[in-house]
């Protein structure tokens, strides 16, 4: 038979750390399909899933005798997620004025060289 979630999550939580591997294993692909759908991104989601688990080895401590490992481990993708969002510089949508053409009073003004003429290029 094969040990429990909870049992391995536990262990990890005692100090033995290989048995994350072994929770490794068994989630990464599913937690991997979650986060794909939730972020969008195929390439957000695989750190995604390495940050998961960077986190479950950081906080192994908070994990509780009566939790159940698969809602533990959602809820900390979830937040996972919700940092990478908030952390993402802000895109700032540009307004419908920034596709017009520039009218008169709105274009850059033209220095003018001191004889009034601009000259880009030395005839010969």
């Amino acid at each position: 038979m094969a040990v429990s979630d909870e049992a391995l999550m536990r262990a990890v939580r005692g100090g033995e750390l290989p048995r994350l591997g072994v929770l490794f294993e068994r989630y990464h692909l599913i937690l991997f399909e979650f986060l794909s759908r939730v972020t969008g991104s195929r390439h957000v989601a695989e750190d995604l899933v390495q940050e998961v688990f960077l986190r479950i080895l950081k906080y192994r401590a908070t994990y509780r005798d009566d939790a159940r490992f698969e809602a533990w481990m959602y809820g900390i993708a979830r937040n996972a997620r919700a940092d990478y969002f908030a952390n993402r510089e802000k895109v700032v949508p540009l307004s419908q004025e920034a596709f017009q053409s520039p009218t008169e009073d709105r274009r850059p003004k033209r220095r003018s060289s001191s004889n009034g003429n601009r000259r880009c290029f030395k005839s010969h």
